[in-house]
């Protein structure tokens, strides 16, 4: 039997809707460059940006990022490219093409604890919330709790990352209200199937039902819905290609062109006003 957000068990608080926030993707180079140049993209698909972030962490040092945003009414996705970002707990390593962050977020970052301790009871993993400082005010953007669902190396894994943020009582809509294009294509992300190994299906499903989603099994898929977002994992064995699909909601019927292909591992796909987008990745 799934367990819905804000249900209570036995011994813990009641927990906030946890909703999908960003999906965060390391591209290969020529995928990245391809979305760089698109005027589809930058000019019809939705808000576009390219831009140099710099945060502070709470041990004082700073972390400097570049990358692609398009935003959609409540959901965004964040484009890397491989090796040019660094892990923030090493610096002389890179995200390589390939690593994802499902980044989840709540609207009230002062319930954090309550998630954070379903989330130890659930994994067993000793977990602490995180604040980052805006270099240039000074002042916290977001408070985090992360996990690693993979077991291989930081630089491709997939991570899954709790975000509340600052000022309190802002939310997802109005984090993005003064950037979404509501005379563009997307909406927003409904949606996202990946193909996981059993141990980052693992990982990914304790995480998903201390957050309050409820977990099906369909054959061989493991399906995690929760607030307005569904998660499909599919099996993958190592020496497979891994395959993630994004579900977009338009805002509108795309007429002309349903076809855009991004180098050769990118393609997306669309069906009246709703819109499939696919990248593969190389087998670990």
């Amino acid at each position: 039997m799934g367990i819905s957000a804000g249900m209570l068990l036995s011994g813990q608080a009641t927990l906030p809707p946890v909703f999908l926030n960003h999906v965060q993707i390391v591209l290969p180079s020529p995928v990245y460059a391809a979305l760089q140049e698109s005027p589809f993209v930058k000019n019809e698909l939705c808000s576009f940006a390219e831009k140099t972030n710099t945060t502070r962490q709470a041990a004082g040092n700073t972390w400097s990022y570049t990358g692609i945003y398009l935003r959609g009414r409540k959901t965004y996705l964040e484009f890397f490219e491989d090796g040019k970002v660094y892990l923030i707990s090493d610096p002389t390593r890179s995200k390589k093409t390939g690593a994802i962050m499902l980044g989840m977020s709540i609207d009230d970052r002062n319930r954090m604890p309550a998630v954070r301790d379903r989330l130890v009871a659930e994994t067993g993993s000793a977990l602490n919330i995180r604040t980052t400082t805006s270099s240039t005010t000074n002042l916290p953007t977001w408070d985090t709790v992360t996990r690693k669902a993979s077991p291989g190396p930081a630089e491709t894994a997939i991570v899954f990352t709790l975000f509340g943020f600052y000022p309190d009582g802002i939310t997802r809509a109005t984090q993005l209200e003064n950037r979404y294009l509501p005379d563009r294509l997307l909406n927003e992300i409904t949606g996202l199937t990946l193909s996981v190994t059993p141990a980052e299906s693992e990982e990914l499903i304790k995480s998903f039902r201390a957050s309050g989603y409820r977990i099906e099994k369909q054959g061989k898929n493991q399906i995690a819905s929760g607030p307005e977002i569904t998660f499909t994992l599919t099996p993958r064995k190592p020496e497979m290609q891994r395959k993630l699909v994004l579900n977009l909601a338009l805002n509108r019927d795309k007429t002309g062109d349903l076809r855009y292909r991004f180098s050769d591992t990118s393609e997306l796909v669309f069906s009246g006003a709703t819109a499939q987008w696919t990248f593969l990745f190389p087998s670990d």
